[in-house]
């Protein structure tokens, strides 16, 4: 029968376990402060890798997820609301020409927004799995400054 692991018995398993979690965790460093020495570096990398502490590791590692998720959405969110305040300021000023810029820009910023949460998904196809419905790809080309100009002056005069 194997031996127990000493990181398991000892009193104070807890905080061990807790520094474990941590990244860049220093095994050597972890040993002095609990065992005197460092040469149970061993035994807390055996700890490690054998499973004793995995299931908090990924608990760590999923809330650290969700963190950065939501802090992601919420600047995109922050993005959002700008891009909205962004065209209410030029609708209000009468300037369909930066009015139209915001929605290009927005568009730009929706589609990468799109790819970073996973929306857009690549289909099999004929056009190398591009969306023909997205800027960029072969069906949609950018608006030469003219075709801009028309458009804007076509809201300005519905407006």
């Amino acid at each position: 029968m194997g031996r127990k692991c000493i990181v398991c018995a000892h009193e104070k398993r807890k905080e061990i376990d807790k520094m474990l979690v941590e990244p860049n965790a220093q095994y050597s460093a972890i040993a002095r402060m609990f065992f005197g020495s460092d040469k149970q570096r061993d035994a807390i990398r055996r700890h490690v890798e054998n499973g004793h502490i995995i299931a908090k590791i990924k608990k760590v590692a999923a809330a650290q997820e969700a963190l950065e998720a939501n802090d992601f959405l919420a600047h995109l969110q922050t993005k959002r609301t700008r891009f909205t305040e962004m065209a209410d300021e030029a609708k209000k000023a009468n300037d369909p020409h930066l009015e139209l810029k915001v929605y290009q820009v927005e568009g730009k910023y929706t589609e990468l927004e799109g790819k970073a949460l996973g929306v857009f998904k690549a289909e099999k196809g004929g056009n190398g799995g591009a969306n023909p419905l997205l800027p960029g790809s072969s069906l949609i080309t950018p608006l030469p400054p003219e075709a801009a100009r028309k458009i804007g002056d076509i809201i300005a005069d519905n407006i």
